[in-house]
């Protein structure tokens, strides 16, 4: 009985970590810790240059909020440049 319960717990285990293990390593979950609301938030590659941005929010990321960010599959590497707007502010930061 013993050993029908650790494989059971075992079982029950890799079932769960199986959709973790086969999510892309790049896709991240943004918290915003910044004490300001966000309306924008960007990512991108450093061949792309400064002026090709896609916002992947929805509506204004508030503070103490988070957002997950899922890479496309034709993305590529594990660098990338990374624009934040802020809701009252005019300015960027990268």
């Amino acid at each position: 009985m013993k050993h029908f319960l650790s494989g059971l717990i075992a079982i029950a285990l890799s079932i769960a970590a199986a959709p973790s293990l086969a999510a892309d390593a790049r896709n991240v979950t943004v918290v915003n810790e910044t004490g300001y609301a966000i309306k924008f938030l960007g990512f991108n590659a450093p061949d792309d240059g400064l002026d090709e941005w896609e916002n992947e929010l929805d509506k204004v990321l508030q503070n103490q909020a988070s957002t997950y960010v899922e890479f496309d599959d034709d993305d590529e590497g594990c660098v990338w440049n990374i624009r934040v707007d802020w809701k009252n502010y005019d300015e960027s930061v990268l």
